[in-house]
């Protein structure tokens, strides 16, 4: 069932980059970043609203570390967004600055699965691994 939501989540990647791209031609950096983020903020409430779930802010108010993890995650999406639009308004082509991006990010993702959250690392990993990042190096010659 998580490749139904990989396949959703990919698509919407997929066309939020492109539209991004669009943006960035016309807008600066961080108006695009602001106004998207709004439409994104309506969109969750209405999904959250949809799914008739409570978000218990006591609950989470008592745990310090998952608070300070939201927050982070919060301030990174943004910052990663601006940059990202930012590098494109510069002229970076997008079938070029997509799969860098995403490699350097799956770098980076995978070190800190391993090393923070003590994920294993397999040869069959390692060589998928590999195999992604030269796909995505392939792609942005």
């Amino acid at each position: 069932m998580w490749y139904l939501y990989l396949t959703l989540s990919a698509t919407a990647w997929a066309l939020h980059v492109g539209a991004l791209k669009y943006m960035g031609d016309r807008l600066p950096a961080a108006q695009i970043v602001f106004l998207f983020y709004l439409c994104a903020l309506l969109t969750t409430g209405i999904i959250l609203f949809a799914s008739r779930q409570r978000i218990d802010f006591t609950a989470i108010a008592a745990q310090p570390r998952l608070v300070l993890a939201l927050i982070m995650a919060g301030v990174t999406i943004g910052l990663v967004d601006f940059f990202f639009v930012k590098g494109l308004a510069l002229g970076a082509p997008i079938s070029i600055y997509t799969p860098l991006f995403t490699t350097v990010g799956l770098t980076l993702i995978t070190l800190i699965g391993v090393f923070y959250f003590t994920e294993t690392m397999t040869a069959t990993k390692l060589l998928g691994f590999a195999c992604a990042a030269v796909g995505f190096f392939l792609m942005a010659r």
